[in-house]
């Protein structure tokens, strides 16, 4: 898991600081719902 999200954050790093907000914004709100259930 920590492996994968350390590679979609050098992915993101080089895209539009915008667009990776919302990205980690999204991808956040998903690993907290499935924590959750």
């Amino acid at each position: 898991m920590f492996l994968e999200m350390l590679k979609i954050f050098g992915l993101l790093s080089q895209a539009h600081h915008n667009d990776v907000l919302k990205i980690l914004e999204k991808i956040l709100e998903k690993l907290i719902n499935d924590t959750n259930c």
